[in-house]
This record gives C-alpha cells, structure tokens and sequence, in this order.
C-alpha cells in the first residue's frame, strides 16, 4: 500500500481519511497528477500534485478569467508531462458562479493527446471537512487551500462533478433563478402576513378570505388606509367594492363585507405613526410580491421554451408539472452521464 494512504503529505502532516484504492485504481494513480484549484472572483490559486503528494507546481496564481485560465491548463499540461504522468484530475472548489467559467475553459481546452485530463467541481462544504480533517487549526491560505483540494482529488472515493453542456446548463441556471424567486416569494408572503397580523390581527388568524393575497383583498389594503378606512366604510360600500374588485367572485358579497369588517374591529390601538409605517411597508411588499409574481411567469414561459419537449418523459409521472419536471433534467443532466437507470434513482 502507499505510505501516503497512511502517513501525511507536504505541509499539513496529517493522516489522510481512508478510502482504500483497488489494484486497478493503484495502477492509474501512480501516473495521475493532482491539480486542486482555489477559486476566488478575483483569482485562481492552483496546487499540482504527484501520486506520492508531493509538490510538482505550487504558488500557482492568476487573474480569473480567460487568459489567466488558460495560462493555468498550459502550466499544468507541461509539468504533468514533465513528470511522465498520463492522467490529470483536475478539482476546482465550487464556490458560487466563480468556478464555472474555468472549469468550461478547461474541458474544452486541448490538452495533449496522450494526457487524460478529468475536470470538475467539488462540494465546498465537502472540502471544509476534509481540511478540517487534516489539521483543524490550519492557518488559512488560498495555496493550504489549493493543497488540501489536491490531497481531496487522491481519495479514489471523492468523485469530481463535470460542468454541465449546454442546454442544459442553460436549463439549469433558469430553473434555479425560478427557484430562488420562488423562495423569495414565499418569505415576502410571510412578511405581509406579518405586518397584516399587527394592523389587524383577527384579520389574519381567522382570515375573511380564501386567499389574503388575491386581487380583492390586495386592493383593500392598496386602496384605502387598512384597517380603520375600511372599517368605517358603510357596508353596501364596501359589498360594492369587494363584488367590483373581485369581478363578480363572492356569491355573497354582503356576507363577505360583513366577515371583513368583523374581523378589523379586534385590531390593537396602535399609534398613527406606527400604523402609517406598517401601511408603508405592506404596500411595498404588495408591489413586490406583484413584481416577483410577474417574473415567475416570464420565467416559467422562458423554460417552457428552452425545454420544449425534452421533459416529456418526466411529466408522464403523476405529480411532476412542467416546472419541476424541468427542473429536475436539468439537474439530472445528458442520460449518459450515469451507467444505468439505477444510478440515476440514487
């Protein structure tokens, strides 16, 4: 067995985690070299390791972008076949948007024939914990970091996840964004519903309407200063408002007056100061909640497009509408990129 599967390497002399190589694996790691990248907006910070662990090119930093990037793969192609190695793991830690760019530089970089070069990102949280494991107290650098990203990529075990091609990279920075909009939604909704329980409470634990954001409700608050406004309203004026703004929806809208009004003549005595700010704050999040709303269909539309009828097969499943089931392929990724179709379950 190797020393180094149980005795540490280069500057963290510590014992590295097991995840013991087969003879196949050991075959292909005595000529692989490891290449751990830390990445930064600014800059990419590359540590090259032999199958031994030891240093082949270190203190290795530039700019992140093209040329820098490429400057990089240039480096790392001539010292891996100075060192007579055949294969390159090649690891970027895959912090925020900042890794991807090079990493699609580097897979359709034209590496050397006789060099097999493997390209990929890995889970940051995944590297924290096998630094920690290393040495808990470390010191902090971008070239310690670079290293125990190295020393990462020489565990058989920890696999490298390759930039997704195109669509469905595209597909998936659309799903994401519709993701991440939908988050944002769901936390302005909780706000509103907050500040809605402070000008009326009873309004919101026993809500008069199905849906305290649809447009009749909604326009209550935009329209006249919520609660008091409201409460003062004669009730046929306030039928007539709701009937109106709610295209004919309440079979009762009398009833529904009534349900409203109730529902406000429990509201705290807050002060006006205090009301005139909460009203503030509700209106703008409405208009923000309407803006996200508006940008959710756009999207939804605009993956629609993209996808077209590539995730048919995903909405044949009872449950999976467009959205997720495109959400899902792009996530997934090429079918190829699993042996079979049990691997693509786990």
């Amino acid at each position: 067995m190797d020393s180094r599967w149980t005795t540490g390497t280069g500057r963290w002399g510590s014992t590295l985690p097991p995840g013991r190589p087969n003879r196949k694996e050991l075959s292909l790691m005595s000529h692989t070299a490891y290449a751990g990248v830390d990445v930064s907006q600014a800059d990419l910070v590359v540590t090259l390791l032999d199958a031994q662990g030891q240093p082949l090119l270190s203190h290795l930093k530039r700019p992140n972008h093209t040329a820098g990037a490429r400057e990089i793969a240039d480096r790392l192609a001539q010292e891996a076949q100075a060192h007579g190695c055949t294969r390159l793991r090649l690891g970027l830690e895959a912090t925020h948007v900042y890794w991807l760019p090079a990493a699609l530089l580097w897979h359709d970089f034209t590496w050397p024939q006789d060099l097999e070069v493997e390209i990929g990102g890995l889970n940051p949280h995944a590297i924290k914990a096998f630094r920690d494991s290393l040495d808990a107290d470390r010191e902090k650098t971008d070239d310690l970091d670079a290293e125990a990203i190295a020393l990462h990529l020489m565990v058989p075990c920890h696999r490298l996840s390759p930039p997704l091609p195109d669509p469905y990279l595209a597909w998936q920075r659309l799903t994401r964004t519709r993701f991440t909009l939908a988050r944002q939604l769901g936390a302005e909704k909780t706000r509103a519903l907050g500040w809605l329980w402070l000008l009326a409470s009873d309004y919101t634990t026993h809500p008069p309407f199905s849906d305290l954001f649809g447009t009749a409700a909604q326009d209550l608050l935009l329209h006249f200063d919520f609660p008091e406004a409201v409460t003062d309203l004669a009730p046929q004026e306030l039928s007539t408002f709701l009937q109106q703004h709610s295209r004919n929806h309440f079979p009762d809208p009398d009833g529904k007056a009534a349900q409203v009004q109730a529902a406000l003549h429990t509201a705290y005595p807050l002060s006006p100061e205090f009301r005139q700010a909460l009203r503030f704050v509700l209106r703008h999040t409405l208009q923000h909640l309407a803006s996200l709303e508006n940008l959710l269909q756009h999207l939804d539309q605009r993956i629609a497009q993209a996808v077209g009828d590539a995730d048919r097969p995903l909405r044949s499943i009872p449950g999976l509408g467009p959205v997720l089931a495109a959400g899902l392929l792009a996530e997934l990724g090429p079918p190829d990129r699993f042996p079979t179709e049990a691997a693509v379950a786990r």
